[in-house]
């Protein structure tokens, strides 16, 4: 097992997602916008296009999701993972794993390493693209009716592809965006500059609500590598418009469904969040949790 550049390494570690990855995640240039000036993004390899996306500092790494490995692999490739991180200077490891992965890992970790308590839970709810109706007919969907109703009827509304916005107008969106959250859920702002300093490189499908002619979202993600299921990977917007999120989830939902997906997944937040999420009714929701490995 070795640790890798993500920047020399590109084709390999694209090519090792293609082969194995499942994870919503398990996106190249996803690593790459995980990097900083404190993290540099690397691949834990193990041989056979399998492996971690890792982002690696001084002393602390973090493991990106899931490996990128068949299901009954992930287990041994993340203990070899560790024992590599921690010979090559690591004093603590963030992951993130469902709970299958995390107990499967628990009593096999290297004896001079202990696990820590969880320190976050995410929820991650899944949509049934097939299922969804973008009209929303029926009673059990009236008030989501009339919040599309409103906002068509009081706004001018059109989707259009982010890259034909100003970045500065996208910055704006973004800083409005985490304003708001840092009470509720956990913001990963390096992540977002960095996905919209460099054009959004690696979203297959990205998106801007236009309200009134003035940019108010930005929405995307990518096909989960061996699946017909989309990730919606990125999700912003200046809350300037009474239910504008609601209105920015149909119109992304509706977008997928005529796309063809099956299914879409919206990503890890926590329980604030959620709630908001589920009134979409998700046709399940699984969680993954956050922990730590450091050393004895």
């Amino acid at each position: 097992m070795r640790v890798i550049d993500a920047v020399e390494e590109k084709n390999y570690i694209v090519s090792s997602i293609k082969a194995n990855g499942s994870m919503p995640e398990h996106n190249y240039h996803y690593l790459l916008h995980n990097s900083s000036n404190l993290y540099k993004s690397v691949f834990i390899g193990s041989g056979n296009k399998q492996g971690v996306l890792a982002i690696k500092g001084k002393t602390i790494w973090k493991f990106i999701s899931e490996p990128v490995a068949p299901e009954n692999k992930k287990v041994s490739i993340l203990v070899d993972a560790i024992n590599i991180a921690m010979k090559s200077g690591a004093k603590k490891i963030i992951l993130e794993l469902t709970d299958e992965t995390r107990n499967g890992i628990l009593t096999k970790l290297p004896a001079n390493c202990i696990a820590r308590k969880p320190v976050y839970i995410y929820y991650w709810p899944v949509y049934d693209l097939k299922k969804f109706d973008p009209e929303f007919h029926g009673t059990g969907w009236k008030k989501m009716r009339n919040i599309k109703n409103y906002f068509e009827k009081n706004h001018e509304i059109k989707l259009v592809d982010t890259h034909s916005v100003e970045k500065g107008k996208l910055m704006e969106i973004f800083r409005k965006w985490s304003s708001k959250r840092a009470g509720f859920d956990r913001v990963e702002k390096d992540r977002c500059v960095n996905a919209i300093e460099e054009g959004f490189d690696g979203y297959e499908i990205i998106k801007t609500l236009l309200v009134d002619g003035e940019p108010c979202t930005i929405s995307g993600g990518w096909k989960m590598p061996n699946s017909n299921n989309f990730y919606s990977s990125l999700g912003l917007l200046n809350y300037e418009h009474k239910y504008l999120g609601e209105f920015a989830i149909i119109a992304e939902l509706t977008m997928l469904k005529k796309m063809g997906f099956s299914h879409v997944n919206f990503g890890g937040s926590g329980e604030y969040l959620l709630r908001f999420k589920t009134k979409f009714r998700p046709e399940r929701i699984y969680k993954t949790t956050e922990f730590s490995v450091a050393k004895k």
